[in-house]
């Protein structure tokens, strides 16, 4: 019943008309994630971390939920650049739409604050719960029942109203081109975008469960499409000079020198670092 009425919800956000409606709820979405955080770093705290042997945190005989293959340090990896390409992609892409040259200082902004928000907590809950993290689809079946507890989860709703809404607007703008609608009147427009939207609720509901899911798409969709792709349209775009000479922001620019060739190296690596690490190695486990 709760799925029926939460994708029925999502639905009006769909009609959104861009990215730049988002801010007032992009902006308490960012504010619930941090405040999130920050009660999950409290928690931890409150639980302390005396059940770990800090010196035997690697060996598969130990019983405190240390990695027992490489292949989930792998698989670790590719959800943490899930979390730092997916949380900050969205703002910086608005920015850039409205200036180019603003797409550095909005993307380098964006992914620091990201990994202080994701990284610090998630180690803390790795380190306060060792022998029940491995079994925990959410961490907040770990923490105890509080006000606290409850406002954040009301807080992470709200991040996932606008997260929705995000993820799938790009899909939603490529439909209304493929039906020829991205030109008509905001009433028919907008309700043309509902056929996505709902095949998405539908494939929500047949498949309830996320954990097998979450992984695929952790090691395969935002990774791909927050490093991976961007770095393989880079290096295929500026492999010639004229486009080179036409490039708005040149890579290094603030050493007052255009280098190419290490941005195209770089890029060339980030795409089979992610073809071999992210997806190859981090997918095999979440079909396993």
């Amino acid at each position: 019943e709760l799925q029926v009425i939460w994708g029925a919800v999502l639905q009006v956000f769909v009609l959104f008309p861009s990215f730049k409606h988002f801010r007032i709820l992009n902006i308490a979405a960012l504010a619930g994630t941090t405040m999130t955080a920050i009660y999950i770093l409290h928690e931890t705290r409150v639980n302390g971390f005396g059940d770990i042997n800090y010196a035997r945190l690697w060996p598969a005989d130990q019983p405190n939920g240390a990695i027992t293959a490489p292949q989930y340090f792998f698989t670790g990896c590719a959800v943490l650049l899930n979390a730092l390409g997916g949380h900050s992609i969205m703002i910086e892409m608005m920015d850039a739409m409205e200036s180019p040259k603003q797409y550095t200082t909005a993307y380098t902004g964006g992914w620091l604050w990201t990994i202080f928000l994701v990284v610090p907590h998630s180690i803390a809950v790795n380190l306060s719960f060792p022998k029940l993290i491995g079994g925990a689809d959410n961490v907040y079946g770990l923490l105890p029942t509080s006000k606290a507890k409850v406002a954040s989860v009301a807080l992470m709703i709200i991040h996932q109203l606008a997260a929705f809404a995000y993820y799938v607007l790009p899909a939603i703008f490529m439909w209304e081109r493929l039906i020829k609608t991205h030109t008509r009147p905001w009433y028919i427009r907008l309700p043309s975008r509902l056929p996505v939207s709902l095949f998405i609720w539908a494939i929500a509901m047949a498949f309830p469960f996320y954990g097998a899911i979450n992984s695929l798409m952790a090691s395969v969709s935002v990774p791909f499409t927050a490093f991976a792709l961007p770095a393989l349209t880079f290096a295929l775009l500026y492999r010639t000079q004229d486009n080179r000479q036409d490039a708005v922001l040149p890579p290094f620019s603030w050493l007052r020198v255009a280098n190419w060739a290490p941005a195209l190296l770089l890029s060339v690596f980030i795409v089979v670092f992610y073809l071999g690490f992210g997806f190859a190695v981090s997918t095999e486990n979440a079909w396993s």
